[in-house]
């Protein structure tokens, strides 16, 4: 997989400037922070954006929040919801939604589908919810939180940092399908600190083929005791 720079001047007489980058592979893409949108009439459905391929947005239905505390709820079908300032919350509901949330201390639901969130800058929760989700905290202290172990899906978290006070929270179903690992007793965070592995670059909790959070670039890194939360 590779990353592409995308950025686009969609409309000379607003100037609206987007950018994003898109990995060839698993077809995932990610905001960069730092350039959250003006999302304005130009990515309403129908918008095309040519680059390296197409990408049609004729699927996702657009909503933007305002300088104060935002509730941006998607609808059934693929959203992208963009916070923008303020401390919003971001419910992306069923389909494959994209959120951003920008500056603030944010609150991203994925929901159903296999969802894309971005928290910007700010002290932001994550919570894919159901299905394969891509999590980017950005700026600041973020949790990513994973629902219950049935239920979560194959998620990845691009930018983990537990030294900036991230932190990784999961539903107590995961620790009691990992056991034991400690051998101390009892099943708590510690069993899921131990059952993270090296592979392919990455630090990866697999359940089975359908369930696993994968820590993007943090093979060979050991989390911390304050890394990882159960709730």
């Amino acid at each position: 997989a590779y990353n592409i720079g995308w950025s686009y001047h969609l409309d000379p007489s607003s100037v609206f400037f987007f950018e994003m980058s898109t990995e060839v592979g698993d077809s995932t893409m990610r905001y960069i922070e730092d350039h959250l949108p003006e999302i304005g009439g130009a990515l309403l459905p129908g918008s095309v954006w040519t680059g390296w391929s197409s990408l049609v947005l004729d699927e996702l239905a657009a909503k933007r929040g305002g300088g104060g505390g935002d509730r941006l709820e998607g609808t059934p079908g693929h959203d992208l919801l963009v916070g923008r300032a303020g401390d919003d919350l971001l419910l992306g509901r069923a389909g494959d939604d994209h959120l951003a949330g920008g500056r603030g201390t944010d609150r991203l639901r994925g929901g159903a589908g296999d969802d894309k969130l971005a928290g910007g800058r700010g002290l932001d929760r994550l919570e894919g919810g159901a299905g394969d989700d891509l999590l980017e905290g950005g700026a600041g202290a973020d949790v990513f939180r994973f629902c219950a172990a049935g239920r979560s899906g194959r998620d990845a978290v691009r930018d983990f940092d537990g030294g900036a006070g991230d932190r990784l929270a999961f539903h107590r179903s995961w620790a009691e399908a990992v056991g034991d690992r400690t051998g101390d007793g009892r099943v708590d965070a510690g069993d899921l600190r131990a059952a993270f592995e090296a592979h392919r670059g990455d630090l990866v909790l697999r359940l089975d083929a359908d369930t696993r959070v994968v820590l993007e670039g943090l093979a060979g890194r050991t989390l911390g005791s304050d890394d990882v939360t159960l709730f």
